[in-house]
């Protein structure tokens, strides 16, 4: 005999009164607007929030915590660092594409979960445009692909590729399927290739500006 319950993810009203719960239990306060961009850093794992309220308000001077504090201080997410990768890639920036990617390196990510992220973020934009040609709103995008609390990424991702070619896109993702099926079958240089990879994406891009 079994039960089956689910347990979903709090709302973002919720994790915003755990954070103040927690500043508050370290002797801190915490605005609204810090939480928001506490959650936006480090995404809204609820183990990973309260050790970084915790490790933010030992180091904060304040009595409240500022988004000063946050910036300075909170230990930026995966997906948050892959935005940050693809919009400089998407750019053309190729100096902030690899300052990025080496930071990745630095802070121990795996190369195939940044990979997975990066491809993640690539077809979000490809959807977007896709829906976009066809006269598509975001938020038909959001409902049929199920992105609930991530709609914002679909509005990140129109800003970042409104300069690039639909087919430079394309071409984009056969580039990130071919390394998605190198790094399962073969034994590469994972480093070595991902920087081969954005060196790839970063021509691609920058031959694709309309």
């Amino acid at each position: 005999k079994g039960d089956v319950c689910e347990f979903k993810k709090p709302n973002a009203m919720t994790v915003e009164k755990f954070i103040a719960k927690w500043a508050n239990a370290n002797g801190k306060l915490i605005s609204r607007a810090a939480a928001n961009k506490l959650v936006s850093l480090c995404g809204d794992d609820l183990t990973r929030l309260k050790n970084e309220v915790d490790k933010i308000c030992s180091y904060s001077s304040g009595e409240e915590v500022s988004l000063e504090d946050i910036d300075k201080l909170a230990t930026v997410n995966l997906e948050s660092r892959i935005f940050d990768l693809s919009d400089a890639v998407l750019a053309g920036n190729g100096e902030k594409a690899f300052q990025v990617l080496d930071l990745l390196f630095y802070q121990k990510e795996e190369p195939i979960a940044m990979l997975y992220t990066l491809s993640n973020a690539y077809i979000d934009a490809y959807r977007m445009r896709v829906a976009s040609e066809c006269g598509e709103s975001e938020q038909t995008v959001a409902s049929d692909f199920g992105y609930g609390k991530r709609t914002f990424v679909l509005d990140r991702v129109m800003r970042s590729t409104n300069r690039v070619s639909t087919e430079a896109l394309r071409k984009s993702l056969d580039y990130l399927m071919e390394a998605d099926l190198k790094f399962k079958s073969v034994k590469v240089n994972q480093r070595l290739y991902l920087e081969q990879l954005i060196a790839q994406l970063l021509l691609t891009a920058r031959e694709g500006r309309r």
